[in-house]
């Protein structure tokens, strides 16, 4: 006798349940305009003026190059390439901070420029090759073979703070795009004294 009271409550809660807001993930590479409160303004690398709404607790990551003994075996390091797999040539090199180990690891696709890669591994041995060094990365059981031409970009981060976000600096952000259309981002990665990350 219960049965359909039930059923009309179930209907209605189902009714009244707000939407789960869903969100895409878009990379930002660009110029700084402003900083003002929370809303960054960028012009990107393609011309576009983009507002961002930074979280309450975003973090600032201050990118900046650092030596080439730095990519050795056993650092782990988020490789952008293009080629083929088994051609891969290091278009910039990010060594991960220790603390960051394990980062986002794997291989895919990556936005830098058409046909780029991101693999995001540990370096398990370096050898000198023909044009340039080959290392080979390990990543989740399965190893690749990458070339680093000389003069290849070599960086790395360190924590950073708002101070950073000032008109003309270069950034690499995350952003997570609504529907709407609308940018909200909980991490800016910055060049220091005016670099440009390179990936």
């Amino acid at each position: 006798m219960f049965r359909r009271p039930l059923l009309l409550a179930l209907a209605a809660a189902t009714i009244a349940r707000p939407a789960i807001a869903q969100t895409t993930p878009r990379r930002v590479r660009g110029t700084i305009d402003t900083l003002d409160g929370s809303t960054l303004v960028v012009t990107s690398r393609e011309g576009e003026v983009l507002r961002i709404v930074l979280t309450p607790a975003y973090t600032v990551a201050a990118v900046l190059p650092t030596e080439l003994s730095a990519v050795r075996p056993g650092a782990y390091i988020g490789m952008t390439a293009v080629g083929p797999k088994d051609k891969l040539r290091a278009a910039a090199v990010f060594v991960f901070p220790e603390a960051a180990r394990g980062t986002a690891e794997g291989h895919g696709p990556w936005d830098l420029m058409p046909g780029s890669t991101m693999t995001n591994a540990a370096i398990e041995a370096e050898a000198t090759g023909a044009d340039g060094r080959d290392l080979t990365l390990l990543f989740k059981g399965e190893r690749l073979v990458v070339t680093v031409p000389p003069g290849t970009p070599i960086v790395t981060s360190a924590p950073g703070t708002p101070a950073l976000l000032t008109p003309g600096a270069k950034v690499l952000i995350t952003t997570q795009q609504a529907a709407d259309g609308s940018l909200s981002a909980a991490r800016v990665n910055v060049g220091k004294d005016g670099f440009t990350p390179p990936m």
